[in-house]
């Protein structure tokens, strides 16, 4: 009938349906190569067979292609990840969607919950969860993103395995397991990690359990947000709300900024730190109220910090501490409330080093010597609003039982705090002879400074 007129009763069809009458095609992507865009149902056979075809175009340079889902006002996919389809079998995460091209983009539009409900637990695991363990997407080759979705009870999150320029954005997960959103140890450069909104301390909704470390049940998301492993990206603009570790770098370099996180104003330990433990890193930018420490500079790790907002900090704003020549820069901090929790450790305050005498700190002036830590000296211009708590604490061997420390050898690491405001003067430091701490051209903080 090819070329047949349509008319009457049929044609009149037509014009009510409308669209909705060639919306049936459902899973319209083609293995062709120079199809740009496409759509498919909401099912995790359509995504699989929609992701294999494009990585199958891994090979054609121009190729580009934008995913998304015929979704209506909203969609929840079931994802039990048992198909190998588009999985990367020989990997940690067991039988994730692969994406092994280039420039391939998944958006849900907002839309979109991906829902996993299959075999495998929601854990907090101490150190990694045995292996494999399923994940939602594994990215690797290049050029590729994931974006504007819902995920939930994964228990490997998001991977960026391998590969340069891989973008994870608009990510909404309020029940994680493990990590929500992880960079691989072999990841490339020019990763992003942007926009994405990653709660914890949930309670699982019903149908779902997350368990402990211990594996006893308990609250949904209580180790790690984002875990970088190693790459270079760019971690921005996210909240990230009452988990443990916010984002925990191990190896790297990267960027931190624009980030609001939130714990608890009655429980310091449900979040922890952002936590940089190795790696090159600059962070600026960031809102961190009432978690124990809001950034902590751990062991041989190298932090540049600016313009950072840390409130409320059970124990400490700052803290640098293990082993290894720890470098820590700041300029424009601000440090409010920090270190007021006497059931803690007794180290506490706005800036506090412990356990590390051989860490470099630059809040003004370079360090002690006024040598710059990270590239030049720090312009200073901190602000302290710390009332009665302590500013700087710089006494790293103070050996402590219970909050009653019983003294010291007088180790202490080099710390340049210079041209900083303080809400009271003098300065609020603990060090001992021999003072290795400057807090010269010290200058008293305005309440307007203090309001924030």
């Amino acid at each position: 009938m090819v070329g047949k007129l349509i008319t009457g009763p049929t044609f009149a069809l037509l014009l009510i349906f409308g669209n909705s009458y060639f919306a049936q095609a459902a899973n319209n992507c083609s293995a062709t190569c120079s199809q740009t865009a496409c759509s498919v149902d909401c099912t995790e056979t359509d995504l699989r067979d929609a992701i294999s075809k494009a990585n199958a175009c891994s090979g054609t340079p121009t190729f580009i292609r934008t995913i998304t889902f015929n979704s209506g006002t909203g969609c929840t996919i079931n994802m039990a990840q048992s198909s190998t389809t588009a999985a990367c079998t020989g990997d940690f995460e067991k039988n994730a969607v692969c994406l092994t091209g280039h420039h391939t983009i998944v958006d849900g539009a907002n839309k979109v919950t991906f829902n996993f409900n299959g075999t495998g637990v929601c854990q907090s695991c101490s150190g990694s969860c045995a292996s494999p363990q399923p994940a939602l997407f594994t990215l690797k080759g290049h050029d590729n993103q994931v974006k504007n979705f819902t995920m939930q009870y994964f228990p490997e999150g998001i991977h960026i395995r391998s590969g340069d320029n891989h973008t994870v954005s608009g990510v909404t997960n309020k029940f994680i397991c493990e990590d929500a959103i992880t960079i691989d140890s072999t990841a490339g450069t020019g990763i992003t990690v942007s926009g994405n909104t990653l709660t914890g301390n949930t309670t699982a909704g019903s149908g779902h359990t997350c368990l402990k470390s211990s594996g006893a049940s308990g609250l949904c998301g209580l180790d790690k947000a984002i875990q970088v492993n190693g790459g270079a990206s760019t971690i921005s603009g996210n909240t990230i709300n009452t988990i443990g570790q916010p984002v925990k770098v191990v190896a790297g370099t990267h960027t931190v900024s624009g980030n609001s996180t939130t714990g608890s104003n009655t429980d310091k330990n449900v979040c922890q730190a952002y936590s940089f433990d190795g790696g090159t890193n600059t962070v600026s930018n960031n809102t961190i109220s009432y978690c124990k420490f809001g950034i902590r500079v751990v062991d041989a790790a190298s932090v540049d910090a600016t313009s950072n907002i840390i409130k409320n900090s059970y124990v400490a704003g700052f803290q640098v501490k293990g082993s290894g020549a720890g470098k820590l820069k700041g300029t424009g901090n601000k440090l409010k409330g920090n270190g007021g929790n006497t059931a803690s450790d007794c180290q506490r305050g706005a800036l506090v080093v412990k356990d590390n005498p051989n860490a470099k700190v630059d809040f003004g002036g370079g360090d002690y010597s006024g040598t710059a830590v990270i590239g030049s000296v720090s312009s200073g211009g901190n602000i302290f609003c710390q009332g009665s708590l302590n500013d700087i604490w710089n006494i790293t061997d103070c050996m402590c039982s219970g909050t009653t420390c019983n003294g010291s050898t007088g180790n202490s690491a080099s710390v340049g705090a210079r041209n900083n405001c303080f809400d009271s003067l003098p300065p609020v430091t603990q060090d001992t002879v021999p003072i290795s701490t400057r807090t010269d051209s010290a200058s008293t903080c305005s309440s307007a400074q203090c309001n924030f």
